[in-house]
This record gives C-alpha cells, structure tokens and sequence, in this order.
C-alpha cells in the first residue's frame, strides 16, 4: 500500500509537471507514522485544484510539453 501510494505520489509530480510538495494530501513531502496507520482517505488523495489540473492536462493532451520548464531536481534531493 505504501509503495503504490508512493509512485501515485511520483507520477503526480509527473503529471501536475511540479517538484513542489504541499501541506496535506498524497503530494505532502512527509509522510508521518501517525498519517500512515490512521489511513484517512484525504491523506491520500490529490486536491480538488490537483486533480483539475490533471483532468485538464488529460484532456489537452499532448504529455510530452507538460513538464517543459520544470526545474531539475537538484543532486542529493532526489528522495524530495
């Protein structure tokens, strides 16, 4: 379960086109014990503006130029 939360998690930062990690949700940047074993749904899921955002770039098509611009992360932050 964690691990396909995790490359949900990985694939999000593909298909939102962003490194960045947000407070709450399955993009956060921790994830804690306490989130992990009280497994609320919310804890999982991408935000109402994520999954727009994801439903729009679906829709528009053409996934190759999604990610045009974004940053490269840095070495030694690839676990980020």
């Amino acid at each position: 379960v964690i691990l396909s939360r995790a490359i949900a998690h990985e694939i999000g930062h593909l298909l939102l086109g962003t490194a960045e990690h947000t407070r709450s949700g399955l993009m956060r940047g921790i994830w804690t014990v306490e989130e992990l074993r009280r497994n609320q749904v919310e804890d999982w899921q991408f935000s109402p503006f994520q999954r727009t955002v994801l439903r729009a770039r679906l829709a528009a098509g053409n996934p190759a130029r999604w990610n045009a611009g974004v940053p490269k992360v840095p070495p030694g932050r690839a676990g980020s």
